[in-house]
């Protein structure tokens, strides 16, 4: 059981890591951040400015690790575009996220429920036919278990 949860937690954490590699790179990819922050109109001076506040004008690894390091500990930053902190503007949508999430939950539940009774009273269903052939080699093992003792 140990070996199961030290796996997931390795998967968990590789989906994790490519999720923020990808999130990380498809912003800079983008474009240059520095003009898309500072706007059409900025001169050259004003885009120099935008990259030095935002740390722009350093290697991008140095940024990954950076943005990796802060997130890590609950710190996503300054939105670019709406000038808030990241966590702020997630706080304002996560209760419609949430509720959104959780009636999903609900509804997949209950059809999932619904379902399940319904094809477990059908006599010739196949999860009839999979428990008529899990019982009958269940008993199998059984018996060769017995005779070998």
């Amino acid at each position: 059981m140990l070996r199961f949860f030290i796996r997931r937690l390795i998967v968990a954490l590789l989906v994790a890591a490519t999720v923020m590699t990808l999130a990380f790179a498809m912003t800079r990819l983008s474009g240059d951040l520095a003009i898309s922050i500072a706007g059409p109109s900025a001169t050259q001076a004003d885009i120099e400015t935008v990259r030095k506040a935002y740390g722009l004008d350093r290697p991008l690894v140095t940024q990954f690790f950076d943005w990796v390091g802060r997130a890590s500990v609950g710190d996503l930053g300054e939105s670019f575009f709406f000038k808030r902190r990241v966590s702020e503007l997630i706080g304002e949508r996560l209760p419609v996220t949430l509720t959104l999430g959780l009636t999903g939950l609900v509804i997949a539940l209950v059809v999932s429920l619904l379902r399940s009774r319904r094809i477990s009273r059908l006599p010739c269903s196949c999860a009839a036919a999979g428990r008529r052939l899990r019982r009958a080699v269940s008993s199998s093992i059984r018996c060769a278990a017995a005779e070998r003792w």
